[in-house]
């Protein structure tokens, strides 16, 4: 299997659990949910609106980087590389709906990881002030480990820090509905980055 194959499963599977993740969101809100498509270069897996419950007032927007892990860890690593990218898609969706819609609406980065103990939810605004970052090495490709390694700036986030949502690694995820959900969302790809 070549190294975009994997690429592209991996990023499926990740969608595939980030539906399940919006399955189960609190029913306190109403949501509006979206995913970026597999075969994507999007710096972000997906986007959450949460509404007032009835209503169609915008509480706020989630941007959400997932990642899948096969094991616990106790400390989550976030590159900054992403977590500079992440800033600069929200500054982005952020100017462009009050430009257009003329709402200022707040964007929020949440960076998720599933992992056999559950899925753990960092809100990564409400932690960046104490993050520390450091220099280690690194797999460039966590799917194509011919790569070698590199120094990669990165912080390391307990896991205490997160919320935690009941998905695990391993719960069942049906690939053919995962195949279908992703071209249902490629087909909504036209909403564009307002929301």
């Amino acid at each position: 299997m070549n190294t975009q194959q994997k690429f592209y499963e991996k990023s499926l599977l990740e969608r595939a659990y980030l539906k399940m993740i919006f399955d189960k969101l609190p029913t306190t809100y109403d949501y509006k949910t979206w995913m970026t498509p597999a075969d994507g270069f999007d710096v972000y897996d997906g986007v959450i609106l949460r509404f007032e419950k009835g209503t169609s007032t915008l509480v706020d927007r989630m941007i959400i980087e997932i990642k899948v892990r096969d094991k616990f860890y106790p400390e989550l690593i976030f590159e900054k590389i992403k977590y500079d990218d992440l800033k600069k898609v929200r500054r982005s969706m952020d100017l462009k709906t009050k430009k257009e819609c003329f709402i200022d609406v707040k964007t929020r980065i949440i960076y998720v990881n599933v992992t056999p103990q559950g899925s753990f939810f960092f809100d990564i605004d409400k932690l960046s002030k104490d993050f520390e970052w450091v220099n280690e090495m690194h797999w460039v490709s966590t799917t194509d480990k011919s790569k070698g390694k590199i120094n990669k700036i990165l912080t390391k986030i307990d896991y205490t820090k997160a919320k935690r949502f009941n998905v695990k690694t391993g719960d069942y995820i049906n690939p053919k509905a995962t195949e279908i959900m992703m071209v249902n969302h490629q087909r909504t790809k036209q909403l564009g980055t307002i929301f």
